[in-house]
């Protein structure tokens, strides 16, 4: 009972059921006890709880709360009372563009929300559902996400961007952090300019000396190596070759008057025609040079010309003369090169009714004086006489005759074949260095242009190498116009059918008797071409030539057969006869050696692959060998003179031709004393 009528109290004072309270009343008179927790907002006072009056500043805490009912019941709450408290304050919130979307409290800061500072005043509820107000100063920072773009010479690799260490020139992401903390990225281009190492040649004048490159100061000509920066400033290096010139050479070429000479060029007098070299001086403080002067004299012209000269015309003024009358007069005139010339004048004295005109002209130039007129193509006859009248001829009412004699324009030919050492060539006025087809332009003494084609032919001049024998019984040796008694090397000049001189190198050898008898002759099949056969001969040492001879007519020589070695083709297995040698030189001729060819007649030696490089060679050679029988090499001349032993060692030899000629020799590959095979090498 007693509980019933506490929560009818509860009910009465919290929800405002006391009007019941009557009825609780009528059942019992009693005081009732009971207990009850509130809250209760800062801004909700002053709070009224049954009969009584909570005002603000009440704290939180345990209050005793009579109750006085109308039927004379009592009741006492225990009551628990909490303040919340009511907000209204300030905050700063700091946020990155990479922290968006962000939530504060009912407010979100959308992914969109541009950069800066922004004042909000949010309404808000405490957990104990009590508003509260908030001035809020929102800071929004950038985060980038950006492109740059660096260049550095190769020399600074490796590079740091952003705490991280680059080694090589790309491109790459970097991640860093603004001053307010936010995340950005960087996506970097890195590019390396090279540092170069460059190669320069500069010819400076002698007198340029010192002379700056670049950040040095070069005293003379030689090699450097001279520090520079590129346009990107990137560290090089330049290795620079210096030289200064040796007298520079230009050329000119002048027409001077004969009475002009001698002729001051710079400050050199030059007394003639000719070619001239003449040292200048710069003013510009440059190089001296030296000037290749061609000089050419034109000749002082000499001309007839007629005229007619009305009588009322006189004095009549020609050239730089007064004429007075008819008659004839030298006139001083100046050539097309200022060349003092001569005018033959002859002046008629034109009297009314009857004129006379002598006139030259060159045969296609047409003619046009006193009013008449004549194309090129009437111009090519050998003379022609007009008649005609004209009212004014100088003034003079006259029949007119004009006797015009057409001068030949000539286009010759001349063709000149001379030796090779007689370049540079001179004729018609012109030099020439090399040999060719020219047209030339000349005038005949009446200043008619014309050509000459002039063709230059030259004929080589020979250098020839000989080699030749004779026998000491004979005593002499000659070639051409030349005797020789001894043997040496001569040099013997000699014309050829165009009669220009040419020179033999004559290498001439005295041979004191006959060959030796050649011996035995070897023979080996190739390996390759079966129908060929090899046949060779030791060189024999006083042999000049060789002469081979075979017997069977199938049989067909391939290459020489005047060397100690013979091929043959077109041999068979069955095939007999003979193969047989002769040693010649100047004295005469060797026993024969001769070799026996039938099915078993053939002596093989034994196969050697030979390889002899470098051949031909400046200095040494290279002796390599497949046959371990092979244990020397023996290095002879042409003429069968042993000059070099060399042992082959584990299929090696290496000979060294420098202290002899250029020419051929001979490489003998020897198995202790049997000749296996000989080679050929050439001393360049």
């Amino acid at each position: 009972m007693v509980m019933k009528i506490k929560l009818l109290i509860v009910s009465c004072l919290v929800f405002g059921l006391c009007g019941f309270l009557p009825a609780v009343k009528a059942v019992e008179s009693a005081t009732v006890y009971v207990t009850d927790t509130v809250y209760v907002c800062e801004n909700a006072f002053p709070f009224h709880y049954a009969d009584t009056v909570f005002y603000l500043g009440t704290l939180s805490g345990n209050y005793v709360v009579n109750i006085n009912h109308v039927g004379g019941m009592d009741s006492v709450v225990a009551l628990t009372l909490y303040v919340s408290s009511t907000y209204s304050g300030r905050d700063t919130l700091t946020l990155c563009q990479s922290d968006l979307p962000y939530q504060y409290g009912n407010m979100t800061v959308s992914a969109t929300m541009p950069t800066g500072t922004y004042n909000r005043v949010l309404f808000l509820q405490t957990v104990h559902g009590c508003d509260s107000i908030i001035n809020l100063m929102l800071t929004i920072y950038p985060s980038y996400t950006r492109a740059q773009q660096i260049q550095i010479c190769e020399s600074d690799l490796p590079y740091t961007f952003g705490g991280r260490v680059l080694t090589t020139a790309g491109t790459y992401r970097i991640s860093l952090q603004t001053a307010h903390g936010c995340d950005s990225v960087i996506n970097l281009s890195l590019s390396a300019n090279p540092s170069y190492a460059l190669y320069d040649t500069v010819k400076v004048c002698p007198t340029a000396f010192p002379y700056r490159y670049g950040t040095r100061l070069l005293a003379s000509e030689g090699d450097y190596r001279v520090d520079a920066s590129t346009v990107k400033g990137c560290d090089s290096v330049v290795f620079l070759h210096l030289e200064s010139y040796n007298y520079p050479l230009t050329y000119d070429t002048l027409h001077l008057c004969a009475s002009a000479l001698p002729y001051r060029y710079g400050n050199t007098y030059i007394p003639n025609q000719g070619s001239w070299d003449v040292p200048l001086v710069s003013v510009k403080g440059g190089c001296d040079s030296l000037v290749r002067v061609q000089v050419y004299t034109e000749p002082k012209y000499r001309h007839n010309h007629y005229i007619y000269v009305c009588s009322n015309d006189f004095p009549y003024t020609y050239g730089d003369q007064t004429i007075w009358d008819s008659g004839y007069y030298e006139i001083n005139m100046h050539s097309v090169y200022g060349c003092d010339s001569i005018i033959d004048l002859h002046v008629s004295v034109a009297e009314p009714h009857s004129v006379v005109f002598h006139d030259t002209v060159c045969q296609g130039d047409g003619y046009n004086r006193y009013g008449f007129v004549l194309p090129p193509s009437a111009t090519f006859l050998p003379r022609l006489t007009i008649y005609g009248r004209r009212a004014t001829i100088f003034g003079c009412d006259s029949n007119i005759t004009i006797h015009i004699v057409f001068t030949p324009v000539y286009k010759d030919t001349d063709r000149v074949e001379i030796c090779e050492t007689l370049l540079p060539y001179k004729k018609h006025g012109r030099v020439f260095n090399r040999a060719g087809d020219y047209l030339l332009p000349f005038q005949t003494i009446h200043g008619c242009d014309s050509t000459i084609l002039f063709s230059l032919r030259t004929t080589k001049v020979y250098h020839v190498d000989m080699t030749a024998h004779f026998c000491a019984g004979e005593g002499s040796y000659q070639l051409g116009d030349s005797v020789f008694t001894k043997e040496g090397d001569y040099m013997v000049v000699m014309s050829t059918q165009s009669g220009c001189d040419s020179v033999i190198s004559l290498h001439l050898v005295k041979d004191e008797r006959a060959p030796y008898y050649a011996g035995e002759i070897y023979s080996k099949k190739d390996l390759y071409q079966t129908d060929k056969q090899t046949f060779w001969i030791s060189a024999v040492p006083n042999a000049s030539t060789y002469h081979w001879s075979y017997t069977n007519t199938a049989w067909r020589v391939e290459g020489r057969s005047d060397d100690y070695i013979l091929a043959l083709r077109n041999m068979q297995e069955s095939d007999t006869g003979t193969v047989s040698v002769e040693a010649v030189n100047a004295c005469g001729v060797s026993q024969a050696s001769v070799l026996k060819i039938g099915t078993s007649g053939i002596s093989e030696m034994e196969l050697v692959q030979a390889r002899v490089f470098p051949n031909p060679t400046d200095n040494q050679v290279t002796v390599e060998v497949n046959n371990a029988s092979v244990n020397r090499v023996e290095l002879y001349d042409v003429n069968g003179r042993k000059l070099l032993a060399q042992p082959v060692v584990e299929g090696k030899a290496t000979l060294s031709l420098e202290p002899y000629a250029p020419g051929i020799y001979l490489l003998r590959l020897q198995a202790d004393n049997r000749l296996l095979q000989t080679v050929r090498v050439v001393r360049k």
